[in-house]
């Protein structure tokens, strides 16, 4: 009997345990940011080295009305930016793609570059995205071309 009472009240703890499945988190290697309307998910660096060109990936979905402008700013680097049309998703620098880049990676593939997003002109969310290193064989489709 009292096997039987312990098993009712031992499995009354998952009442209180929240559900795994409904905790947010980045499936991917890089950071998420919603900014105003736009959700701009699985940022992440590709590059060679400290201070040479580099490929910014993400994924970024417009929820608005309204076409807008996403601009990417890490210090030290000049901005990239990519027109979203409204009510769309699309991927920045798609596998293959000379895509959206910076003119130079302030910090070593590996490290975290801290980067301003902004959409339009509204007010710009700071993220740590990580970077990686365009020889790493999963990255290797996004490194910057070679000017």
């Amino acid at each position: 009997m009292s096997a039987l009472a312990a098993s009712a009240l031992l499995s009354g703890c998952a009442v209180f345990s929240p559900m795994a499945t409904e905790i947010p988190y980045n499936p991917g290697d890089g950071v998420s940011v919603t900014v105003d309307a736009v959700e701009v998910r699985d940022i992440i660096v590709i590059g060679t080295e400290e201070g040479a060109e580099a490929t910014i990936s993400a994924y970024l979905v417009n929820n608005s009305d309204d076409d807008v402008t996403v601009t990417f700013q890490a210090e030290g680097a000049s901005p990239a930016t990519i027109e979203v049309p409204a009510n769309a998703a699309l991927q920045a620098s798609p596998p293959g793609d000379a895509g959206l880049t910076i003119d130079s990676l302030p910090v070593a593939p590996g490290a975290i570059v801290p980067m301003q997003v902004q959409v339009d002109e509204g007010a710009p969310a700071l993220v740590n995205s990580p970077t990686v290193s365009a020889s790493v064989p999963l990255y290797t489709e996004f490194a910057p071309s070679e000017g």
